[in-house]
């Protein structure tokens, strides 16, 4: 179900009377219940982003995408890139998973879970607020001509918004280098790890870029994900909505004096306008900048706490509710989309459950496909792609089950390859001239760990025809 949500910039939508809408954007932060959670989410989201490089797992990182080992490194666990019906599952679980979240609870992720806004909410702009004021103070310094003090302030938050952009893009850079090695690039010239101090450098510009001066309008025009909701959001999708049924028609205090009714209970102030962090007025209606916040909810809140009204004139409730129809907050849509998530869950355990502690590749070497010996013994090169996945050492050996007349030279017998390596080593098998039949053989070659998983190749030989030189 596709629906007709109003777009809306923050420029075009229209103020409650005396606001004033433009760029930059200086919210007023309404602290209630939504907000009090919403800082114990982000904080657990922040520790858990600064942390999880540091956290051991089997003495791996817990999370690190090793680029220059192609492995991944996820709790314990670690991926190559040959894991591709994994990956190819994870993904497709995800995707399903982010239409099933969004089916049901519509931007929650946006409003509590986002980098963007965690970081610019209870980072960057309370930076602001404490060297520069609060929200309405920043206001009016715009239309104020720009004082030394001021402008040493703004250089002092500039200073400390790169400091944060470069923890963070550190953190970042951790994530794909591990931590030791950032530790041994931080006491050492550029020089020697420049492309990771590229990355870093970029990834801190970006950051700065991004909370200094886009801000909001990442989440208003850059992210897909707000394009992507009118399309995966139903009339029965948990969202934040305003009840014009119970609101309308607006009437601020002083107009409602010798009114006896004819009024509802929307006041005109303005909080949830002012509060909003993209600068809507959810009173028009749901529209794709809504992050689902709450913030709105919270300023509601206080203002119906003080008039003495009831609170949830604007909540956490669905298009079909804000008009007055019963319906289930259950429908196929959901099913399907849990259906499956819950099967890519299963094959993603049973593909951890059933992993080989190693993995074996045998291919022809390239050129010419075989050749004959003087004494007439026709051999093919081969190479064997090692990969051991246990955290330990890991013994191979490596012998030729078929044809039994044949040899197999592989060098040094067993291979050992140290934890999570991948190895490749070539070898020859030779045959004598009579084992082919019309210049072809089926050869079979086993790798046999040490802790006694097996895995069998089967192998074309290939040979001179009618046994020819």
């Amino acid at each position: 179900m596709t629906l007709g949500l109003s777009v809306s910039s923050s420029a075009d939508s229209q103020p409650p009377p005396g606001a004033r809408e433009n760029r930059p954007i200086h919210p007023q932060p309404s602290v209630g219940r939504y907000f009090v959670w919403r800082s114990g989410v982000a904080a657990a989201l922040i520790v858990t982003y600064l942390g999880l490089p540091h956290l051991r797992v089997n003495g791996r990182p817990a999370f690190q995408i090793d680029l220059a080992a192609r492995q991944l490194h996820l709790l314990g666990a670690t991926f190559f890139a040959t894991d591709t019906l994994f990956l190819v599952v994870l993904g497709i679980g995800l995707v399903v998973f982010i239409a099933l979240f969004t089916a049901l609870f519509g931007r929650v992720w946006c409003g509590w879970a986002c980098p963007q806004p965690i970081y610019l909410e209870f980072v960057f702009r309370p930076l602001e607020s404490l060297l520069e004021g609060r929200a309405v103070r920043r206001r009016r310094a715009r239309l104020q001509p720009l004082r030394s003090s001021l402008l040493l302030r703004r250089l002092v938050k500039l200073g400390l918004y790169v400091v944060v952009a470069s923890a963070l893009a550190h953190t970042f850079v951790a994530y794909f280098v591990g931590t030791d090695a950032l530790l041994q690039m931080i006491q050492h010239s550029p020089r020697q790890s420049w492309g990771s101090f590229v990355a870093m450098a970029v990834v801190t510009g970006m950051i700065l870029l991004d909370f200094a001066w886009v801000r909001e309008l990442t989440c208003v025009i850059a992210c897909p994900y707000g394009r992507l909701q009118s399309l995966l959001i139903d009339a029965r999708s948990w969202i934040v909505g305003y009840d014009a049924t119970r609101g309308e028609p607006r009437r601020r205090l002083v107009a409602r004096r010798g009114q006896a009714g004819g009024v509802g209970d929307c006041i005109d102030c303005g909080s949830c306008h002012r509060t909003c962090p993209t600068g809507i007025d959810i009173r028009e209606g749901l529209q794709l900048e809504c992050i689902g916040c709450t913030q709105c909810i919270d300023a509601c809140d206080q203002v119906m706490d003080r008039t003495g009204r009831p609170r949830g004139l604007i909540r956490y409730t669905s298009l079909d509710q804000l008009r007055g129809v019963t319906t289930s907050f259950w429908r196929p849509r959901v099913f399907l989309y849990a259906g499956i998530v819950l099967a890519a869950g299963a094959v993603l355990a049973l593909l951890v459950a059933t992993r080989h502690t190693f993995e074996s590749d045998l291919v022809r070497v390239t050129g010419a496909p075989f050749y004959v010996q003087s004494d007439g013994e026709v051999c093919n090169r081969i190479r064997l792609r090692l990969t051991n996945r246990l955290p330990s050492e890991g013994r191979f050996q490596i012998t030729l089950v078929e044809p039994s007349e044949g040899e197999l030279i592989l060098g040094q017998l067993p291979l050992e390859l140290d934890p999570l390596q991948v190895r490749a080593v070539e070898g020859i098998i030779r045959v004598p001239p009579g084992a082919m039949s019309d210049g072809s053989r089926l050869a079979r070659i086993r790798v046999e760990a040490a802790e006694g998983s097996t895995r069998d190749h089967v192998f074309k030989l290939l040979g001179p025809q009618g046994g020819q030189k």
